[in-house]
This record gives C-alpha cells, sequence and structure tokens, in this order.
C-alpha cells in the first residue's frame, strides 16, 4: 500500500518522501523496527526517518498527527513529503508462553494470546484492582454518559457511506495493492469492512 500512495503518476515517491510515521499496536512475531521494513518494502531510500508509533487504537491517528506537526513546524525539508498512518495484522499476533526462559518444572504450561493480552484488556486498572476487556469500558460509558457517543455514531454513519460512494466510483482504485497470504498473491480490490455494517446498531437512544 505505501509504495502506491504517491497522489499522482507525476510524483517519484522514493526522492520524495524524507520521514515516515507508522502506527502499530502490536510488534510481537513481525520484526524490527515496523516503520522501516515498511519503508525499506516500498523501496523507499535509506536515508528515510522511520518512526514507530504505538498508542493501541489511536496509533494511526497519531502518525498523523506527528506528521502534521513536523511539516507545520518547517521542519520538512522543501519539495518533501512525509509518511503518515497505520498498520496491524491481528490473525497474525502470537500466543506466548510465559516464563519459557527461565524453565517449565512440573505442571500445565498456558499459552496466552497477543491479541487479548496486548491488545484487548485495559491496561489501567491491572495497576488498580483487575483487568478487563476493552469492550467492557465502552458499555460501562455507553450505559453511564451514552450522550457523549452521539456524535461517534454520527461520525460512524458518515464514515461508512462515504467509504461506499468511494467503493462504487473505484476512488481508491489506484491506492490498492497486491497483498501476500499464506497461500498465494491476492489483489484485494474493495474495502470488505463497510459490507459487515449494520446501521441499525448506529441508532440513537
Amino acid at each position: 500500500a505505501l509504495s502506491r500512495a504517491a497522489p499522482g503518476d507525476d510524483v517519484d515517491l522514493p526522492s520524495a518522501v524524507s520521514e515516515a510515521y507508522l502506527g502499530n499496536v502490536v510488534a510481537a512475531g513481525i520484526g524490527q523496527a515496523p516503520c522501516r521494513q515498511a519503508v525499506l518494502g516500498a523501496g523507499l531510500p535509506q536515508s528515510t526517518i522511520c518512526t514507530t508509533v504505538n498508542k493501541v487504537c489511536a496509533s494511526g491517528m497519531k502518525a498523523v498527527m506527528l506528521s502534521a506537526q513536523a511539516i507545520a513546524g518547517g521542519s520538512l525539508p522543501s519539495g518533501h513529503a512525509m509518511v503518515a498512518g497505520g498498520m496491524e495484522s491481528m490473525s497474525q499476533v502470537p500466543h506466548y508462553l510465559p516464563n519459557s526462559r527461565s524453565g517449565t518444572t512440573l505442571g500445565n504450561a498456558q499459552l496466552v494470546d497477543g491479541v487479548v493480552h496486548d491488545v484487548r484488556t485495559d491496561t489501567a486498572p491491572r495497576y488498580y484492582f483487575r483487568s478487563f476487556l476493552m469492550f467492557i469500558c465502552y458499555f460501562a460509558t455507553y450505559e453511564h454518559i451514552f450522550l457523549l457517543l452521539h456524535p461517534k455514531r454520527a461520525s460512524g454513519i458518515h464514515i461508512t457511506t462515504s467509504t461506499w460512494v468511494c467503493v462504487q466510483r473505484n476512488v481508491r482504485k489506484t491506492t490498492i495493492s497486491p497483498v501476500r497470504t499464506r497461500t498465494a498473491i491476492v489483489l484485494k480490490a474493495t474495502d470488505a469492512q463497510w459490507r459487515q455494517s449494520n446501521f441499525a446498531t448506529f441508532r440513537m437512544r
């Protein structure tokens, strides 16, 4: 995707980009320096400054904010561009085997799901009383101060509808690149997430 991120055919992406910010939540199992991997994999030069941002769900958005601040602050060389975005593959997050380095003695050994442990479980309560999954926080917030979620629901409807329009008009066709799976190289022609959306779940109280 990064290799096809140029705004036009007349833009030489490798020579235009001087710095990259990419968000990534779970780096376990994907190798060192995820942003550097993406940049080099897209054919950008090794001189590109790379920063991986880890801010859970806001990783990609924070990457965009950092890039915008750098541009606004004048630190970007004239005529150059920055790369900002996020990347994740939850289906490839591994399971962990705690204490395996120190050795497992008598008894069973437990595998810890990396998605549940490092993505879906809220961090702060772990240091106070107990840990729980993030969606429990969501529903607790909804039940107590659901009015705050109304703008977010309206925004969700707008984003999903806009995505549907873009798919119908092939707006993003030029930005789609082949994806290598375990068995083959496939071309994801459309965004599949909007097809799974149920607007009934966006209703207001």
